[in-house]
């Protein structure tokens, strides 16, 4: 409707209506004829106007055609025009992304190029060590006098002289080998070799290669470079798709497998094409024949007069001798001072011994210090050290140390220290751990006071060792038993003569003990069996003990010695119902006291 226009509002309405439903009707219609194409219409349009989406599409169609392109035959008469059609974009390609990021470049040939690289040094200095030893051998004759002369007067090197006059050798034979394959594609030779057949030679030496490679695990593009067959030697050259074999008569410069490699790599440069599409046709390997002749080389050097040569041998011989006898005093030298450096700082490091010179007097070493008497013996720790023993005088003097070692071995022999007994010596105190006689205590610690030398003396870990007549008496009485009848304090008559002997023997130990001056207790335990309760057992047991102390009261031993002690059937030994037990169980033993020493009588 225009704008101002006036129509009734029930006719607006109506013509709404109609019209709403035309255009659904034509809707439908449309749907129904025309859904489908419009549906691939706009998922076309999508995929035309998504770059991402097309680009993969396009990348899947190139990667389709470049492996249609190496697997079909048909299609590999059109690999030049499809390589030479990349070969500008990969360029640049390349270029842009060297000038953006070189490390990523950089990275991704890096597993290619290290291999390579290491090869090349490799061989590098196989044919430096090889020049160098060629080199040193000729130096030491009338010919190497010869090329110094040359090298100083053309300013060479002498190695370059060397090598280019001193070495014998001719490459006989040249075969280049397809890789994948092993047949011959072409070969070279001289005109007065006597050649096997070419075929055969290449054939084996490809099965050899393969031998090698699988039996040995080599990496791949790795393989045999090098193979000596008498007097022949076989210098072999690897490229992706061909192989180079040089048979050589005598010992190449390094120059020559530099010269083969180079040689491939050309081969390899303009026979590209022929050599991946090989298809057992050699035909058009014959125009490598040139590159081939160019690495036929050969070298020899005019024989020259013996008598000359023999007497300049003979004059550098002598001076080669005169040489290794001096670099032999020089290195025996080094070697005896490495030697003595280790044995000094040995002796040095001993103990009780101190280093303060070392002089060198008619053909033998002087050593001056100090030694401690208790340190170990100088002599033997030199020897000891490699040193001979007539190689060295020692002049020193004693001396007390105050290394703990050897204070602890002087007080050892100052206090007569006993085999049972360990000492240790540390921060002014004399540890003593083990057994000792308890006469030896008591005079070792008299005889500490007086060394001002020691702050403290502590002895641990052990027990006190009695006189011995002291320690036959404690066990003459902890032997001796008071047996009683069953449930009873009365002492059986076989046991009355063991109570009279052990008031002896008791009467003895006191004695003793009053003559070292140690103090001294007797404790005197009651046992019974277990025909009772515990509570009647421990109090049977109880004065049983009593009984006894007071049987060795009346026979003069002091009643304040004695203690006694009830522990009923505690240590009964056997079957309950076994009488012989029980009565071993029924009696009165002793356990004496002496301060650091204890005896019992044992079950």
């Amino acid at each position: 409707m225009f704008e101002g226009s006036q129509r009734p509002e029930h006719a607006d309405n109506s013509t709404h209506v109609k019209g709403t439903g035309e255009d659904s009707t034509m809707q439908e219609l449309r749907e129904l004829i025309l859904g489908s194409e419009r549906l691939e219409l706009d998922h076309l349009k999508e995929r035309l106007g998504n770059p991402e989406t097309r680009a993969h599409e396009v990348a899947a169609i190139v990667a389709c055609a470049l492996e249609q392109a190496a697997r079909d035959d048909e299609a590999r008469l059109t690999e030049a025009r499809l390589t030479e059609a990349l070969l500008k974009p990969v360029e640049s390609a390349l270029r842009r992304s060297t000038q953006g990021d070189p490390q990523g470049l950089a990275d991704a040939l890096f597993p290619v190029m290290g291999p390579a690289i290491r090869k090349a040094i490799v061989e590098t200095v196989r044919g430096m060590i090889d020049s160098t030893n060629r080199a040193i051998v000729a130096s030491l004759s009338w010919e190497g006098l010869q090329w110094r002369i040359e090298a100083m007067r053309t300013g060479k090197s002498f190695a370059e002289i060397a090598l280019t006059r001193g070495l014998l050798f001719r490459v006989e034979q040249l075969l280049l080998i397809h890789r994948e394959t092993g047949l011959l594609l072409h070969k070279g030779a001289l005109s007065d070799v006597e050649t096997q057949n070419a075929d055969m030679v290449s054939g084996m030496l490809t099965a050899i290669r393969d031998f090698v490679s699988d039996s040995f695990g080599a990496a791949p593009g790795e393989s045999v470079s090098v193979m000596q067959v008498g007097e022949l030697e076989v210098i072999v050259q690897d490229s992706p798709h061909a192989v180079l074999a040089a048979v050589v008569r005598g010992h190449p410069p390094h120059e020559l497998t530099v010269a083969l490699q180079e040689a491939l790599e050309k081969i390899h440069r303009i026979f590209a094409v022929q050599l991946g599409n090989f298809d057992g046709d050699a035909e058009v390997f014959a125009e490598a024949n040139d590159l081939l002749e160019d690495c036929l080389w050969s070298q020899r050097r005019e024989k020259k007069g013996t008598g000359s040569r023999a007497r300049l041998r003979a004059v550098w011989g002598a001076g080669l001798l005169l040489l290794i006898i001096g670099l032999g005093w020089m290195v025996a030298n080094r070697l005896e001072a490495r030697r003595w450096a280790g044995a000094l700082a040995v002796l040095e490091g001993t103990p009780g011994v101190i280093v303060t010179s070392v002089a060198r007097e008619q053909g033998i070493r002087v050593v001056n210090g100090l030694q401690d008497p208790y340190a170990d013996d100088p002599t033997n720790i030199l020897e000891g050290s490699g040193i001979e023993a007539g190689g060295f005088r020692l002049e020193l003097e004693p001396y007390q140390s105050l290394d703990a070692e050897m204070v602890k071995w002087r007080l050892g022999s100052y206090l007569g220290t006993p085999s049972t007994l360990s000492t240790s010596f540390r921060n002014g105190i004399l540890f003593a751990e083990g057994s000792a006689d308890d006469r030896w205590l008591r005079e070792a610690r008299l005889r500490l006071n007086t060394i001002a030398l020691v702050d403290k003396y502590e002895f641990s870990g052990g027990a006190v060792l009695l006189p011995a007549d002291m320690t036959a008496t404690i066990e003459r009485i902890s032997r001796l038993q008071v047996f009683m009848e069953r449930s009873s304090t009365r002492i059986r008559t076989e046991s009355l003569e063991a109570a009279t002997r052990l008031s002896e023997q008791i009467t003895r130990l006191l004695a003793e003990v009053a003559e070292s001056g140690r103090s001294m207790a007797i404790e005197i335990i009651g046992h019974t069996d277990r025909s009772g309760t515990e509570t009647a057992n421990l109090h049977l047991s109880a004065r049983r003990a009593l009984r006894v102390r007071d049987l060795l009261v009346e026979n003069g031993i002091p009643n304040e010695l004695l203690g006694t002690r009830g522990i009923g059937s505690q240590q009964y030994v056997g079957d309950p119902d076994d009488e012989q037990a029980a009565q071993h169980s029924r009696r009165v033993s002793l356990r004496v006291d002496g301060g650091d020493v204890q005896w019992q009588e044992e079950n």
